[in-house]
């Protein structure tokens, strides 16, 4: 039931358009934000696997610089290619340190959207957002999914001399097969890591603000539309 007998939002449909859990688990186990409801060992590797991530976000920062300082502009192609692949993984780093220091912040903020829910939806409001729940999900895995497909084309794809597929300034040499391999797995982790922070992330941020919109009196909502 969606209603209650007074023709009010129940805050069990409230909390049920609203719910983020989806999200807030893969954030959780991606390392990307510790879930608001995890327990102590749960908790524990979250944050394992957050620093896991930084550190290899790091090792890997510092051998696109060291590319970029070595072989600098002479080849334009190779320049251009590591300098956006430095971006990508620098914005990725500064977006999961920001995230960590700001944790309890947006803790804070999906609770108060849940509790807001119950308290400025209409009925009409409520029942339109009940029938358009699956549909945002199924966007939202689809999204998330094309995500990790894309990073399995992109790990399977070897642009280095090694068969790689980034191009690394390494201390050794990752050709023998140990190395290789060690080194393959470092890159997809990369790659699949980046991909799921930055699509998750991106996620949970339009679904607040989609239901920051939907928690808009209706005169407000009205002049956004608008303007």
């Amino acid at each position: 039931m969606l209603l209650t007998s007074s023709w009010k939002p129940s805050a069990a449909a409230a909390d049920e358009v609203s719910d983020l859990d989806y999200l807030l688990k893969i954030l959780h186990w991606s390392g990307t934000m510790r879930h608001p409801h995890a327990g102590p060992w749960a908790s524990r590797v979250h944050y394992t696997i957050n620093a896991f991530s930084t550190v290899a976000l790091l090792l890997f920062i510092c051998s696109q610089a060291v590319l970029l300082w070595r072989d600098g502009a002479t080849d334009l192609e190779g320049f251009t290619l590591s300098l956006s692949v430095l971006n990508t993984a620098s914005i990725v780093m500064i977006r999961l340190r920001h995230i960590a220091a700001r944790e309890a912040d947006f803790h804070r903020l999906v609770m108060q959207e849940r509790c807001d829910f119950g308290e400025f939806l209409s009925a009409d409001d409520l029942r339109l957002l009940h029938l358009r729940r699956r549909s945002i999900r199924r966007v939202v895995s689809a999204y998330l999914l094309s995500g990790v497909f894309i990073s399995i084309v992109y790990i399977a794809t070897p642009i280095s001399a090694e068969g790689l597929p980034y191009i690394l300034a390494l201390p050794y040499d990752a050709t023998q097969p140990l190395a290789f391999a060690a080194t393959w797995l470092y890159c997809a982790y990369i790659a699949f890591s980046v991909c799921i922070e930055t699509t998750a992330a991106d996620s949970f941020n339009i679904s607040l603000m989609v239901i920051y919109y939907s928690n808009t009196l209706p005169d407000q909502r009205d002049m956004l539309t608008n303007s």
